[in-house]
């Protein structure tokens, strides 16, 4: 994978760009320059997380979890490619 790393003039990181067009672009109205990045596929990153563990954020000392289970309900499921 390649992508384009911008600096403005003073050589500041300003962007990362998908495509090289956007990064001259971007690059020339900074009046900087920018690099190619090349990401090798042969790389893995493992992270382990607990399925337990929600993320949560804190507002007014209260710990609130970002991500919260529907209820149960009565409903039939949807069953996709299913015609009466």
């Amino acid at each position: 994978m390649i992508y384009y790393t911008v600096f403005d003039s003073g050589g500041k990181k300003i962007a990362d760009c998908g495509s090289e067009s956007d990064a001259k672009q971007l690059a020339d109205y900074r009046k900087g320059t920018y690099k190619t990045n090349r990401l090798q596929y042969s790389q893995t990153v493992d992270i382990q997380l607990s399925k337990l563990e929600l993320p949560s954020i804190k507002i007014g000392g209260q710990e609130i979890p970002v991500q919260q289970y529907l209820p149960d309900t009565e409903l039939e499921p949807f069953i996709t490619n299913y015609h009466d």
